[in-house]
C-alpha cells in the first residue's frame, strides 16, 4: 500500500489530468503492487487458518474485512476523480464525532443549543476564511460596548460595520 500512496503523491505534485492519473492507476507497477499485496494477504489468511483461535482476535476481523472487501478497496483505480482513502473526510467529520461524545454531558437541553450556536458560527467563520479567534474577540468587544445590532456582527459582517 506504500508504494500506492506514494504514487499518489505524485500524481498530485506533477498535478496530472485525471485521464493520465486512471491510466497511471491502471500500469504494471500499480498491478504488480497489488499482487503483491492479494499474495501476502491469502498467505496471512492461510497461516491464520492454522493457528488455533485465531478466527476470534482482531487481526482475523481485519484481515477478512480485508479479503472480503478487496475489489471494493481498488474501485478507485477505475475513476482518477476518487482518492486513494477516505482521510479528508474523517479529518472533516473528526470534530462532528468528537462534539456528539461530549454531547451528552451538556446537562441540558439549553447547553446543546449553546453549542450547536456556537459551532455554527465556527464554521461560518472557517467558510468565510475568517481567523475564529479573531472573530470571537472582536465578536465580544463589540458586544461589551454596547452593540446591539446583531445582525452585523456575524463573521461577515462584524468587520464590515463597525
Amino acid at each position: 500500500m506504500i508504494g500506492l500512496y506514494a504514487f499518489e503523491e505524485d500524481y498530485k505534485r506533477d498535478r496530472l489530468s485525471p485521464e493520465k492519473i486512471k491510466e497511471k492507476r491502471q500500469s504494471r507497477e500499480t498491478i504488480m503492487i497489488m499482487a503483491g499485496l492479494r499474495e501476502y494477504l491469502d498467505a496471512t489468511i492461510k497461516e491464520m487458518k492454522e493457528e488455533e483461535d485465531s478466527e476470534k482476535s482482531l487481526m482475523w476481523k481485519a484481515v477478512t474485512y480485508f479479503d472480503h472487501y478487496w475489489k471494493q478497496l481498488f474501485a478507485y483505480r477505475n475513476d482518477a476523480r476518487y482518492t486513494i482513502d477516505n482521510s479528508l473526510a474523517e479529518r472533516c467529520i473528526r470534530p462532528l464525532t468528537c462534539e456528539r461524545k461530549v454531547s451528552m454531558f451538556y446537562g441540558s437541553h439549553e447547553g446543546a443549543d449553546i453549542s450547536v450556536v456556537y459551532h455554527t458560527f465556527v464554521e461560518s467563520c472557517k467558510l468565510a476564511c475568517i481567523s475564529v479567534k479573531d472573530y470571537f474577540v472582536k465578536f465580544f468587544e463589540s458586544i461589551a460596548s454596547g452593540r446591539t445590532d446583531y445582525e452585523n456582527l456575524l463573521p461577515t459582517t462584524i468587520g464590515l460595520k463597525q
